[in-house]
C-alpha cells in the first residue's frame, strides 16, 4: 500500500473516533452523568417520622473455594466488612446476609430473585 492509502485510512478512523464524541459532547453531558442501564433503580421509602432505613443493593457475588466478595452499593466487600452501618455475616451464591441494628437481613442477589406472582 502507499504511503498516501495508508494516511487516508488514518485520518478515516480519527474521523469515526470524533464522530462517536460529539453527540456527548453537544449534549453536555459526561460520563459521570451517565446512568447505567443495567443497574437496579434506587428505591427507598420513608420509616418512621420520615427518616430512611439505609439501602443497600447487592450487583453482585464471587464465590469460589478460596474467596467470597460481594459488591454491594457499588463497593467490594468481604465477609466481617462494614458498609453503610452493617456488617456483612455471609456471602453465598443467592443471597448476603447483614447484620444491622441487632438484626440480621438475608438480602438476594438481584439475578437469584423469585419472581413476584399474582394470587388468584
Amino acid at each position: 500500500m502507499s504511503e498516501h492509502i495508508i494516511t487516508r485510512m488514518r485520518l478515516g478512523v480519527i474521523a469515526c473516533m470524533l464522530c462517536m464524541l460529539m453527540p456527548s459532547a453537544l449534549a453536555g453531558t459526561t460520563t459521570d452523568e451517565l446512568r447505567d442501564p443495567t443497574r437496579p433503580p434506587d428505591v427507598q421509602g420513608p420509616t418512621r417520622a420520615g427518616e430512611r432505613e439505609p439501602r443497600w443493593q447487592i450487583h453482585s457475588v464471587l464465590v469460589a473455594a478460596e474467596r467470597r466478595l460481594a459488591i454491594i452499593n457499588g463497593r467490594r466487600v468481604r465477609v466481617g466488612d462494614s458498609i453503610d452501618g452493617a456488617t456483612v455475616l455471609a456471602i453465598d451464591a443467592v443471597a448476603v446476609e447483614l447484620q444491622h441494628a441487632g438484626r440480621t437481613l438475608r438480602l438476594p442477589v438481584p439475578s437469584h430473585r423469585q419472581p413476584v406472582r399474582e394470587q388468584p
